[in-house]
């Protein structure tokens, strides 16, 4: 394909691919990234491979002409962060190349190998028909909550919609960037905070059995779990959303459920539902007054304008005989 008709890199394929031109090929990675491509033209070609970094940068750059798909560098990204992470894990899917040479299928893995900087095996078929690529990868791969299914986490789907603002709201807490996730690191995330994700359903279903509910079933789960995540009392977590969700507060009008209740709730909202960070924050605000023995009749928070409020359990002041044992 000439250059005048190859379809404009965006700056981020760019910028990747001048990553991986920085990527040392040494003479062996040269020579069997050539061998490799020459062999794979002939259509009876199938082989397992070690593909090194430096490998794997070589046919990415010099057997990649543009009749590929388009390259998608966040997808090249995820699968080098896999990678070096040692979580990438190799499957039924073949890397192949054209009768001419060139990488036909495989230039995500390839880019991912070179950038993750860790070795990788992958059975690599030849001769494949030019014609053929339209039907690479159109397959429906399983999802993560397929996956969890099959390792036996009930409820994975809501469980994986249950995690995600909740790490965002914890990484943006501790002033870090938004994670962007693979497959499997959510997974192994769901597996891991398993039990307490189970509770935080519990608790959210519990607290959601009313005729009208402040916020969602799910947005009532996702609080839940943050306030367990941060250490607060399960009892008091219960306490906090029940009376959030059924409105409930003193009739003097002080309370923190009330309020929290009025500020989250759907009533007379256009949109139905808070922004995750605004509605986990303002229960984050509510759970630490509350947790206090304080009341409020309002309760507010902007993100733009305030720092994310602390999800954690405030540390409860010692009585003197503890402080006396602690000093012992």
């Amino acid at each position: 394909m000439s250059d005048s008709t190859q379809p404009k890199m965006s700056k981020a394929e760019t910028e990747l691919r001048e990553e991986i031109a920085k990527v040392s090929i040494s003479e062996a990675d040269r020579k069997a990234a050539d061998d490799l491509a020459e062999n794979a033209r002939d259509t009876a070609f199938i082989r397992r491979a070690m593909i090194t970094p430096g490998m794997a940068a070589a046919i990415f750059r010099f057997h990649n002409e543009r009749r590929n798909r388009r390259l998608d560098p966040l997808k090249a990204r995820d699968l080098g962060g896999a990678m070096s992470r040692g979580e990438w894990k190799e499957n039924s899917m073949t890397c192949g190349f054209y009768p001419d040479g060139n990488l036909g299928d495989g230039q995500h893995r390839m880019a991912g190998c070179a950038l993750g900087g860790q070795s990788i095996s992958l059975l690599v078929v030849g001769g494949l028909d030019p014609d053929s690529i339209d039907t690479i990868d159109r397959q429906t791969r399983r999802t993560t909550a397929e996956a969890l299914d099959m390792k036996g986490i009930s409820e994975s789907k809501l469980k994986a919609r249950i995690i995600r603002p909740v790490l965002d709201y914890k990484a943006q807490h501790a002033g870090q960037p938004r994670q962007r996730l693979t497959d499997q690191q959510l997974e192994t995330i769901v597996a891991d905070n398993n039990d307490r994700l189970d509770l935080a359903i519990e608790i959210a279903r519990e607290a959601s059995h009313t005729s009208e509910p402040a916020m969602t079933e799910i947005d009532c789960a996702q609080a839940a779990f943050l306030l367990l995540e941060g250490l607060h009392d399960d009892d008091f977590i219960r306490k906090l959303l029940g009376e959030t969700q059924r409105s409930e507060g003193n009739s003097d009008g002080s309370s923190v459920s009330l309020p929290l209740a009025q500020a989250v709730g759907r009533k007379g909202r256009r949109d139905k539902t808070l922004p995750p960070r605004r509605r986990l924050g303002l229960i984050c605000k509510a759970a630490s007054l509350g947790s206090m023995g304080k009341t409020v009749t309002r309760l507010a928070f902007d993100p733009k304008k305030e720092e994310l409020p602390d999800y954690h359990a405030p540390q409860q002041p010692q009585e003197p005989e503890e402080q006396a044992k602690a000093a012992d």
